[in-house]
């Protein structure tokens, strides 16, 4: 009981971070568990110090020249062979699966150049081990043509274990 209300408190306390505050937060208390590229945004998943909880980042590189505006990234989480328990910022939870939103009408570019977009999840494995899969999708916007294309990433997958 006492290990599920700390965790409650380290996950409320996440919620209430900013991104600056959260980001020095993730860098003092992290395990890199993976990280890559994919449509021109950088991922890093990081287990923190309590075991079950984990955290996405999603980032851009600064880029010179003109880049299209990134109006909305979606993020799915789905679980295999284990528990979803909670994600925050709160998004859609069925059983096992998470949809999260980020959207912004003026884009995200700054936001992904500056700190990155955070996404904490807790998740425990239902027998030793279980698997976490990762796929995000950007929505695009170009001023010139005035028009939207979606990208979706490759599948991010990583083992959970007792």
């Amino acid at each position: 009981m006492k290990k599920v209300f700390i965790s409650l408190v380290v996950l409320f306390m996440l919620l209430t971070q900013t991104a600056s505050t959260l980001s020095v937060m993730v860098d003092q208390e992290k395990t890199l568990i993976v990280s890559g590229k994919q449509n021109m945004i950088r991922y890093e998943v990081y287990q923190g110090a309590i075991d079950e909880h984990y955290v996405l980042r999603l980032y851009k590189d600064a880029q010179k020249g003109y880049t299209p505006q990134i109006r909305d990234i979606v993020v799915d989480l789905e679980v295999e062979n284990g528990n979803l328990l909670s994600v925050a910022p709160a998004g859609k939870l069925d059983q096992n699966i998470s949809q999260n939103k980020f959207y912004s009408s003026r884009g995200l570019n700054s936001q992904l150049k500056d700190e990155g977009l955070f996404l904490v999840f807790k998740t425990v494995p239902a027998e030793n081990s279980g698997t976490v899969n990762i796929t995000f999708s950007t929505t695009e916007y170009t001023q010139l043509s005035r028009s939207s294309e979606t990208k979706v990433s490759d599948n991010i997958s990583f083992e959970i274990t007792n």
